[in-house]
């Protein structure tokens, strides 16, 4: 799904990077697994997929991961968990169980993705 030549997707949570360091409680379960977005000022920067959301967000807030050359500029992160992914995939009329990370990253190109085609 489109909106002005963008690819539109509905997201399952959002936190403000601030935010997110500052909870006591993860907001996310530590074995939760879906794709993650970062974003600097509603920029996608990079999208990603992990089985472990919430020790890879905060490996990537840390600059720990292939973030390390833009870390600090993100300032919001968006989630979709496992259990919404066919949704997603049905929404953008994909077939069968493609890699919906890579088909992200092509289609939307974000600026730190590293090139998987």
């Amino acid at each position: 799904m489109s909106k002005n030549n963008q690819t539109y997707i509905e997201y399952d949570s959002e936190y403000n990077v601030d935010d997110f360091k500052k909870l006591y409680h993860p907001p996310i379960e530590h074995n939760c697994r879906g794709l993650y977005f970062l974003f600097q000022n509603n920029i996608l920067l990079y999208i990603g997929y992990s089985v472990h959301l919430h020790e890879r967000i905060k490996s990537h807030l840390r600059g720990e991961t292939n973030t390390r050359r833009f870390y600090q500029k993100i300032n919001s992160i968006k989630f979709i968990f496992d259990e919404s992914i066919d949704n997603l995939r049905e929404q953008l009329g994909l077939v069968g169980q493609c890699d919906i990370e890579y088909y992200l990253i092509n289609k939307i190109k974000p600026k730190y993705n590293i090139k998987k085609y």
